[in-house]
């Protein structure tokens, strides 16, 4: 696998990561129910997309990451 698509497909990932982990954190911050659950469902595809990715990575021979993009401390 070409070393630079594997850094930018771990990239993704590890954003998809951060991004599903501020959702989570955010919920609890909700004020209304309808709030919680759109943060719950945006969540759940981050995640899911994270995953893809990291299948993505693994089926064209690379190394997947399994860090969580800096995005997390910057919220």
């Amino acid at each position: 696998m070409d070393s630079q698509l594997e850094g930018f497909l771990n990239s993704l990932g590890e954003a998809e990561r951060a991004g599903g982990r501020v959702l989570h954190e955010l919920i609890d911050l909700a004020h209304s129910l309808e709030l919680r659950e759109m943060l719950k469902k945006v969540g759940h595809d981050e995640g899911y997309y994270a995953g893809e990715v990291l299948a993505h990575v693994r089926r064209l021979g690379g190394i997947p990451s399994t860090r969580t993009g800096d995005f997390v401390e910057k919220i």
